[in-house]
């Protein structure tokens, strides 16, 4: 935890690093990596999409949408975003 100029006890050592990037990232210019998400495509995917998600991601291409996750019995699993890549995508 980070309060201010004080350090409380049970923050990581890597908290102060992960807050410059942040700031940076918010304040200036970042990149971000995304090669390692995961990318599904398929005739069907927009309708599996749907099933999966909380919100409706059938919109156009180039668009993202923020959404819940759910497994196959209606429970929350996670939060996410989900990118429409092309028709397929």
């Amino acid at each position: 935890l980070y309060s201010g100029q004080y350090k409380l006890v049970g923050k990581p050592e890597w908290f102060d690093r992960v807050a410059k990037e942040y700031e940076a990232c918010r304040e200036r210019v970042g990149l971000i990596d995304m090669s390692s998400f995961a990318k599904f495509d398929g005739r069907d995917i927009v309708k599996h999409m749907q099933r999966l998600c909380s919100a409706d991601v059938n919109k156009p291409i180039g668009t993202t949408v923020y959404t819940g996750l759910q497994n196959e019995h209606g429970g929350y699993v996670t939060d996410c975003t989900v990118s429409r890549m092309g028709p397929k995508q």
